[in-house]
């Protein structure tokens, strides 16, 4: 039942609103309600008041006022309690199967925090109350005061009437195939004021004309005059106004069938950041006014969706199917000593995993923090976590990667600065061999250097500005940066950074599981951890030919052919029965990078499933083909504190790719063709823009597009080398400004700041890692031969 549910499970709230006409009242300052008075019951009214020193303030009235700094903790026995209370000669019918049906009433100041309203309405979703009466004390012409129940239909002017679904209980990633409309919040810390932005999903943003408001021009003064209230006034109703119109002008202009419309805040970072209520209102009022027109003309209501926080600083990863029970392949006897082929040796094994007997382990040693000396054995031992692997060996690499470290025909475009971003790789490389997201900083060998963090947009300056989340991504990452030494034809047997990759192989050799999977299957992230890891560790077999890595890479590969759902492609777990543009992409790419390393693995089917999967997710939008990312012809997804960044074509990206590489089309497809030049649009061509930066976007378009070649080749190219190398720390305008232009000045030189849509969860490793892997393009892929 819902009520078992965690409090983050509540991240959509789908509710329906009641027209309201533009109320008389001024907005004043901070004026609580009287609490109303009945013998022995809680009353369910709560007051969300203005922030002392930055501290929530909520009071629960009852016979006396409560005030509430940990809601989280203290509001979950009241609301309980409110929840079951049952008195029908006043109106509360109390629990009814799996939900109150009593009503609470939430009172929120005008310069409240968004933020702190969403804590109070998760804690009654919490506790199984569905039915909410929202509203500013300063708007509301008739207060729900009385100790009567309110009538939920039949709530006085300014009251907004919120009804969570009781069908289907809430979630984390409401399902939206069909494109949505959403309204923000933008909210301005510094000058206290705010402006509403419309989107439409992939057709991107806009400032809504003449929303820009200061708090100080809706909120009543001490002392206002008659035409200062009317002012105000107006200016309350040029918001909701502007908003509805706004929201209309999308609607009309998508022609798609709009069945939801998302409230929000763009930009917040921080619960202080949230917007204050009175904006939320206001912009609430204007979505209950666009339903109320649609009403009007016949048409079919909008459900509108509220986030459960206008501020989330780490987001829990989303619920995720229950895995279908898969038999694993069975480990199978380790073998001592690696040959250049298991038929010479007919018993010949593979080894893959720890054996837990051994002490300590032969195949990894404990984590000293040292380092081996240039002069150490390569056998196995407990000094040298990376002697799993040889440092000098005979071996055949496959011709499939030759290119990569052919010599001669002169250097490679941005060598420099492809250089510049391994070394920063290198040098924030913990010493157990990963890359992590959260304690890079810490791992840096640069001593001396200084340390600026972020310069643009995201927490600019804050140490923790430019850090990902917590080890939930750290084996990715490791993959990640691992992919960028190899796509510059580096391997643990040649080039400039051997022991580096070593140590990085070491760990996911470490952490690779019986089955195959890098990694716990512990949250969504580890498909995607697995994914980049599997290509990690064929690219660098190819690279190399180091028979010890091919096992490894094997069993990688063999799991992520159990784990395809059958007949479709890869989402979240093994074979959970859902499938996803992005996590198959990274599944076709791995097995690619799998067979142009020389590792025996039949794609047949499984190419032949995923391309049917990308076939049935493209279609026709408005006169275009376009590729959904979870069903035909969604958008595109967005983490759930990054939704003001824009939409992008990164599915349609991914679909050029992965019909190339799985051979179910060629470069002459016409659907190939008209998915390369939506990427070549303006609006979608790589630009330092707060909200259109995308480094996972700019990496799948240049690899889809550099096979495509021609004029879209050329224009996609410019703009993105232009922009990555103007924002490249170290080359930045304001690193020369400053002097920061070498390794031993600057900690952050040759990396790129942690600001684009996924910065938030890979942090400035994975900012570095994949435009590195970007600036790659020109000789990570041979290109495809043109066909008549």
């Amino acid at each position: 039942m819902f009520k078992r549910m965690p409090v983050w499970v509540l991240a959509a709230l789908s509710v329906a609103l009641m027209a309201r006409c533009a109320p008389e009242p001024q907005p004043q300052a901070n004026q609580p309600l009287p609490a109303p008075k009945v013998q022995g019951l809680l009353v369910p009214y709560i007051s969300i008041e203005q922030p002392a020193a930055k501290k929530p303030h909520h009071v629960f009235h009852g016979e006396q006022a409560i005030t509430i700094e940990k809601p989280q903790l203290q509001l979950a026995p009241l609301l309980s309690k409110f929840a079951k209370y049952k008195d029908e000669s006043i109106g509360y019918a109390g629990w009814v199967g799996d939900w109150s049906e009593n009503v609470l009433t939430l009172h929120v100041a005008a310069q409240a925090r968004g933020e702190d309203v969403w804590t109070v309405i998760s804690a009654a979703a919490e506790a199984g109350i569905y039915k909410l009466a929202v509203g500013t004390p300063e708007l509301i012409s008739s207060p729900l005061t009385g100790p009567h129940a309110p009538d939920f239909e039949k709530l006085p002017t300014g009251y907004l009437k919120a009804e969570l679904p009781q069908d289907e209980g809430l979630s984390t990633t409401p399902s939206i195939p069909k494109e949505r409309v959403s309204a923000y919040i933008q909210w301005d810390v510094q000058r206290q004021a705010a402006h509403a932005v419309v989107a439409i999903d992939a057709r991107g943003r806009k400032v809504v004309e003449g929303t820009f408001t200061a708090i100080s021009d809706i909120i009543a003064a001490d002392g206002d005059s008659r035409q200062a209230s009317d002012q105000r006034k107006a200016r309350r109703e040029n918001w909701v106004t502007s908003v509805t119109k706004a929201v209309e002008d999308y609607i009309g202009k998508s022609g798609a069938d709009i069945e939801k419309v998302q409230l929000g805040s763009a930009g917040a970072r921080t619960a202080d950041d949230s917007p204050p209520w009175i904006f939320v209102d206001l912009t609430w009022q204007a979505l209950a006014r666009v339903n109320a027109n649609r009403i009007s003309a016949g048409k079919k209501k909008l459900e509108i969706v509220l986030p459960s926080h206008m501020y989330e600083p780490t987001p829990p990863p989303p619920e995720m199917p229950r895995e279908r029970e898969v038999e694993y392949p069975k480990d199978e006897p380790e073998r001592e000593y690696p040959t250049e082929d298991d038929r010479i040796v007919e018993d010949a094994k593979d080894e893959v995993n720890e054996d837990p007997s051994d002490s300590p382990n032969r195949d990894l040693g404990d984590n000293t923090g040292k380092r081996p000396k240039d002069g150490d054995s390569s056998a196995p031992d407990k000094d040298d976590p990376a002697s799993a692997f040889a440092k000098d060996q005979a071996a055949k690499p496959s011709e499939g990667y030759s290119h990569r470290t052919a010599k001669g025909g002169g250097g490679r475009p941005h060598d420099n600065r492809v250089l510049a971003a391994l070394t920063w790789l290198k040098d924030h490389q913990n010493f157990r061999g990963h890359w992590s997201a959260t304690t890079f900083s810490d791992d840096s060998r640069r001593a001396n250097a200084a340390k600026t963090y972020n310069i643009d947009w995201v927490s600019v300056g804050a140490p923790d500005g430019d850090k990902g989340w917590e080890s939930s991504g750290d084996i990715g990452l490791t993959g990640l940066a691992l992919l960028a030494f190899a796509g510059a034809g580096n391997s643990h047997l040649s080039g400039d950074f051997k022991e580096t990759i070593r140590y990085g192989m070491a760990y996911l050799k470490k952490v690779q599981s019986n089955d195959g999977c890098f990694g716990a299957k512990e949250d969504d992230h580890f498909v995607y951890n697995h994914a980049i890891a599997t290509m990690a560790m064929a690219e660098i077999f190819g690279l190399s030919g180091d028979t010890d890595v091919k096992p490894i890479a094997d069993k990688a590969v063999e799991f992520i052919l159990k784990a395809q759902n059958p007949g479709m492609g890869w989402r979240y777990g093994v074979q959970p029965g859902v499938n996803d543009s992005s996590v198959t992409g990274w599944m076709v790419m791995a097995l690619k990078s799998a067979k142009t390393a020389g590792l025996d693995v039949d794609t047949s089917k499984s190419f032949s499933d995923a391309a049917d999967w990308f076939k049935m997710v493209t279609v026709d939008v408005n006169g275009y083909p376009k590729t959904g990312y979870d069903a035909p012809g969604s958008n595109n997804a967005r983490l759930r504190n990054a939704s003001d960044y824009e939409h992008n074509p990164s599915m349609d990206a991914i679909y050029i790719t992965s019909m190339l590489w799985t051979g179910k089309a060629d470069l002459n497809d016409r659907v190939v063709k008209s998915l390369a030049r939506v990427c070549v649009e303006q609006s979608y061509l790589p630009t330092w823009d707060r909200d259109r930066v995308d480094y996972y976007y700019w990496y799948m378009a240049s690899m889809a597009l550099y096979q495509v070649g021609g004029s879209t080749w050329a224009a996609w190219e410019k703009a993105m080398s232009r922009t990555l190398l103007d924002n490249q720390r170290g080359w930045h305008a304001t690193d020369k400004r400053k002097g920061h232009i070498t390794k031993d000045i600057l900690d952050e030189h040759g990396s790129w700041d942690a600001v684009d849509a996924w910065g938030q969860a890979g942090g400035r490793v994975y900012s570095t890692a994949i435009n590195c892997l970007t600036l790659q393009t020109y000789y990570r892929y041979l290109k495809l031969p043109e066909k008549d």
